[in-house]
């Protein structure tokens, strides 16, 4: 190389060099260069006030001299450098009492140099205060949210319970009472203003569920036909006393025997034809089902609830699938309701996947109609078949129950419909209570309702598995949040009767616990 050509290299050396501190000093990060020794050997910073010392007290001096409590976590990232090859990175925050700033500090192996210099270090330190402090504000948003979620279900189970709790001893005594014929009609009225108490609760309930992701839907058998006969016989005296006529058509080559969520669907049309039957005047409801398809594997059914209503005008049909909307501002002071059940009913239509439609015209009435693909059973299974009342009465006669209710309204109505059976009954008002009285003597099952003060339910299973193992449990809850069946699963309970129950949903679990 010439002397001239020698020159040019190390001014263009010269200049790139000046380039190059140019460009790392406009940086607003702090960048070291460090040997292998970690001795500082070059510093780059834009605002030198940032630095722990001025910049030529740190050039020179090892890292641990200039660094000082922090020294630990960088030796700790250079000596994984070192270790892996790979570049590091940490977040941390300034140790100064006066600074209140974070840092994310990444080093690097520099390639290149000369031949023996040893291995090179680039530190580059940036402040991510605000990126810090805004994700530590989502981190406690977050927090907060999941709080307040966590606050709504127990508020919900809560209410749920002391909702529940006093509509099922009104549901339970209004049942037992139908059964004096002298009564009748005003106990008649009774079940059905505690009944249609107990729809606007579950509405409120199954929205909140809806909108927290928390229903899921089973799929158990179930006789399609014999859940469309119910539903009508239902609501046949409904429709009566409006004197509209209630038709039922179903498609004769439906199958028995299908599994999917019965009390979804049955909500479903509830939902639908009580509307119907509310908005329905003069003439009829038509309820219509119908095979659309089928394989060997799956069946896919049509629902369509027809009337000859009020009809719903155009503009109002995309909207009254929305929560609290109604078609007119005054139906809620006409007809009642909450304005929620067909926001419900989209929902659990769009869980099956599905979607739901409407035609309708005002004054000539309104179609809603929606499929569902449902799973094909060969035959329908012993759990849905309605219990045989002489061979579960033959069961559970002369055995001996315990009741274990806090509640003197709900247990007087539970041990009337066990004792018309001929079991032999007794009553707890709590988990301690029940526990005390299975040491002295013994029972053949238990009906345990979960809340209760001093022990609840929960805590009293592992005892009564302990005492009496061969005792059966049946659960009694006012509360549908999810969480409770996989608590009871997890205590190896699968029994359930939820408040309020009617007596044929007793007699059915005990039928189905029975075996018969």
């Amino acid at each position: 190389m010439t002397i001239q050509q020698k020159q040019d290299t190390d001014a263009a050396e010269h200049w790139q060099t000046n380039d190059v501190e140019a460009l790392l000093t406009c940086l607003d990060d702090i960048v070291f260069e460090l040997n292998e020794q970690r001795i500082f050997k070059q510093v780059w910073c834009k605002d030198e006030s940032l630095l722990y010392l001025p910049k030529e007290q740190i050039i020179g001096r090892h890292m641990n001299d200039v660094l000082g409590p922090q020294s630990e976590m960088f030796a700790a990232l250079i000596d994984a450098l070192f270790a892996t090859g790979v570049s590091q990175e940490i977040e941390y925050e300034d140790q100064r009492p006066e600074v209140d700033n974070w840092y994310r500090l990444r080093v690097n192996l520099i390639k290149g140099g000369t031949p023996g210099s040893g291995r090179r270090i680039m530190a580059v330190i940036k402040d991510i205060t605000q990126y810090k402090l805004t994700h530590l504000e989502l981190i406690h948003a977050k927090e907060q949210a999941e709080k307040a979620a966590r606050e709504r279900g127990e508020f919900l189970s809560i209410m749920s319970h002391e909702i529940r709790t006093p509509l099922n001893g009104i549901i339970g005594i209004a049942n037992l009472l139908e059964e004096t014929p002298q009564h009748g009609n005003l106990v008649r009225s009774l079940k059905y203003s505690a009944d249609h108490l107990l729809t606007l609760i579950n509405d409120i309930l199954d929205l909140s569920k809806i909108e927290a992701g928390k229903v899921e839907l089973e799929n158990i058998p179930f006789d399609l036909k014999n859940l469309i006969r119910d539903i009508e016989n239902n609501y046949q005296p409904l429709a009566q006393s409006k004197k509209i006529r209630l038709h039922t058509v179903m498609d004769p080559f439906l199958p028995h025997s299908l599994c999917g969520d019965p009390f979804r669907l049955t909500q479903i049309l509830n939902n639908l034809i009580n509307n119907a039957i509310k908005f329905t005047h003069e003439g009829s409801i038509f309820i219509e089902v119908k095979l659309l398809s089928q394989t060997a594997a799956n069946a896919t059914v049509s629902f369509f609830i027809k009337d000859t209503g009020i009809g719903i005008q155009k503009e109002m049909q995309h909207r009254i699938f929305e929560s609290f909307v109604q078609a007119q501002s005054n139906t809620t002071r006409q007809h009642g309701g909450t304005g929620l059940g067909l926001a419900i009913t989209k929902s659990l239509v769009e869980l099956y996947n599905s979607s739901i439609t409407i035609d309708s015209e005002p004054g000539l009435g309104t179609t809603f109609r929606f499929d569902i693909i449902f799973d094909q059973l060969p035959a329908v299974t012993r759990a849905n078949v309605a219990y045989n009342e002489k061979q579960l009465w033959a069961w559970l006669k002369n055995k001996k129950l315990l009741i274990v209710e806090d509640n003197t309204i709900n247990a007087m109505v539970i041990v009337y419909q066990l004792q018309r059976t001929g079991a032999a009954t007794l009553t707890a008002t709590n988990g301690r209570e029940a526990v005390e009285m299975m040491q002295q003597q013994h029972f053949d099952g238990v009906f345990l309702d979960l809340h209760m003060p001093e022990m609840n339910g929960y805590d009293t299973i592992p005892h009564i598995r302990k005492l009496q193992p061969h005792a059966f449990i049946i659960a009694l809850t006012a509360d549908v949040i999810p969480d409770v069946a996989d608590k009871l699963n997890s205590l190896q309970v699968h029994s359930i009767l939820h408040k309020p129950y009617d007596p044929t949903t007793l007699y059915r679990t005990l039928s189905k616990l029975a075996g018969l």
